[in-house]
């Protein structure tokens, strides 16, 4: 009975962590249509996203809990959804220097390497034992999301050594957020700590980019896509992902995060045409492939892949 309510709670968090890259996908199609067709930048979309976001999310929550603002009296929550606002600020941010230091592929790939930061906190900080199958599904997401992004052309890339440094804090910072919010998380609730994280966040885009200096055409579907970015790419996919950590570690959440460019790639060549090549087919298989390998209980895994346990990976 235990071993299946433990299996259930991997899968609701697998589902949620699958949901939330998903939902970022259908963002980074909305936000490209943003870009290419109705002349908004890459920092006023994000200003659009972020503050955007916080402002709905405290709308609904004063609308539908009581006493919504009550939590704040705690100091320590104060301080920790004010941090994971400047998280997600410094996220964007960084990801941004990034691009302009190389170009978009090469910091996504940068962002890859957000799991890999967290086992290794698990494994420094917390002196947790790497789990073979969490190592195994990061060479996967890795290895497919890079496929994905190159098409097979690895020339594409464009690496410098600012473009990797931005890239790699980028992802330290996105792992960190990962974990920083599981106390808030377990005090107030993941929809109250991601409201008042993202309104944190939208405030400090605003001083970068303020939205009376937004130089984009609202069309009529400028507006559609927005609120797509809005309400499914960022609320829906922040609080996904946040929620999938309360029933999977967080390595295991941002590898699943994975699913972001997979479900944009697959929108785009539904929805705008594009080409979708064996080696993206390729890149496809290996991130689906990590909904198997990370659903399989890690005895049977062990089972499955004895090598593992004999070269000392295995806890």
């Amino acid at each position: 009975m235990r071993q299946k309510m433990l299996r259930s709670k991997t899968l609701t968090g697998i589902a949620l962590a699958v949901a939330a890259g998903c939902f970022w996908g259908t963002m980074a199609v909305s936000g490209q249509y943003m870009i290419t067709a109705c002349g908004f930048n890459a920092e006023e979309l994000t200003t659009v996203r972020i503050a955007g976001a916080g402002i709905l999310m405290l709308v609904l929550g004063m609308l539908t809990e009581k006493n919504f603002f009550g939590s704040l009296r705690y100091l320590a929550v104060c301080r920790d959804v004010c941090f994971y606002g400047l998280c997600l600020f410094v996220i964007q941010y960084t990801f941004f220097l990034a691009i302009h230091a190389c170009n978009a592929g090469t910091a996504a790939i940068m962002v890859g390497f957000g799991p890999i930061f967290i086992i290794l906190w698990n494994i420094l900080v917390k002196r947790q034992k790497i789990v073979s199958k969490e190592i195994l599904a990061v060479i996967f997401a890795f290895v497919g999301v890079t496929l994905l992004i190159t098409k097979g052309n690895f020339t594409s890339l464009s690496f410098s050594a600012m473009g990797i440094f931005w890239g790699l804090v980028s992802a330290g910072v996105g792992a960190f957020a990962t974990i920083q919010p599981r106390r808030a998380i377990q005090k107030i609730g993941v929809t109250k700590v991601v409201s008042f994280g993202m309104f944190v966040g939208g405030i400090l885009t605003c001083f970068m980019t303020p939205p009376w200096a937004i130089s984009g055409h609202w069309t009529p579907m400028a507006i559609v896509a927005a609120v797509f970015v809005v309400v499914f790419g960022t609320v829906g996919a922040f609080w996904c992902y946040l929620r999938s950590t309360e029933f999977i570690p967080p390595a295991l959440t941002s590898i699943l995060a994975s699913f972001e460019p997979l479900s944009a790639v697959v929108l785009c060549v539904l929805l705008l045409g594009t080409s979708f090549n064996y080696v993206e087919c390729i890149g496809a298989a290996l991130i689906i492939s990590n909904l198997f390998i990370l659903s399989i209980p890690n005895d049977k895994f062990r089972a499955f892949f004895p090598r593992f346990r004999r070269a000392g990976l295995e806890n």
